[in-house]
């Protein structure tokens, strides 16, 4: 009885341990658009889905965020309007910051103020697969390049690189 309950028992745990070693088919992710024919239109064709990714930092005033969802092409009405800095940080730091304001007009000029002083210019947006690129020129040959990381009507956060410091800039618009 013992020999034939081993058996049994060997024989279970053989089976088991080769279905368990068998490679299963890799699934595809299913999409929004596979489980609701409306969410095809939600997302934009050829660009990951994405939500925003928060992690605190410093004394935990704001999030610095990673967005995987692309600003789009579209959402780009909504920079036409002044903006107030709320948040900054350099290299995911929180850093205090002073009052910063800057107005984009339709016409692609824009006015930067920054403790009392403004600087004005113009300024020019650039589409890619992947980024979203302000270019700021003042006309003193100093031109700055940003990459809007989100852009919706009451948050723009934007990403450069200054002197090897990354710069994260969050803005809410000026009522």
């Amino acid at each position: 009885m013992k020999k034939s309950l081993s058996f049994w028992v060997l024989l279970v745990i053989t089976g088991t341990a080769l279905t368990s070693c068998q490679t299963a088919e890799m699934a595809t992710p299913a999409s929004p658009a596979a489980e609701d024919p409306a969410a095809e239109e939600a997302y934009p064709v050829g660009y990951p889905l994405g939500y925003p990714v928060e992690s605190e930092t410093g004394s935990g005033d704001i999030a610095i965020q990673d967005w995987s969802y692309p600003v789009s092409e579209e959402s780009l009405v909504w920079l036409n309007q002044t903006w107030s800095l709320s948040a900054y940080a350099e290299n995911n730091q929180v850093v205090n910051f002073s009052g910063q304001t800057i107005t984009f007009a339709p016409d692609g000029s824009y006015e930067r103020t920054q403790d009392g002083v403004t600087a004005t210019g113009t300024w020019t947006t650039q589409v890619t697969n992947d980024a979203l690129t302000l270019t700021l020129d003042p006309g003193s040959g100093q031109v700055q390049m940003l990459e809007i990381v989100d852009l919706q009507e009451n948050r723009l956060f934007l990403r450069y690189a200054q002197e090897g410091i990354l710069i994260e800039e969050q803005y809410l618009p000026v009522d």
